[in-house]
């Protein structure tokens, strides 16, 4: 196996539902948009862990529409 190194593309923290803190590629966002922002991406992963539930392809795609049905994958047995 290939060594893994995690390397985090930012932080978001609540502080309150008005308040918010992010940290991300190099910028910082406070207060009432960073809560926003912060929120949307909860949401985000919610509905993302339900669209996996439901065979649906969760992966973003910002310019083909909302999810679709997932593609079978093909798997092989050695014999």
């Amino acid at each position: 196996m290939a060594p893994f190194a995690f390397v985090p593309n930012g932080f978001c923290v609540s502080l309150g539902r008005r308040e918010g803190v992010i940290d991300a590629y190099g910028m910082v966002l406070t207060g009432r948009l960073a809560a926003w922002i912060k929120e949307q991406v909860v949401r985000y992963t919610i509905a993302s862990m339900r669209w996996q539930a439901s065979g649906t392809d969760y992966r973003w795609r910002p310019f083909f529409g909302g999810p679709r049905k997932a593609v079978p994958q093909l798997t092989s047995t050695l014999a």
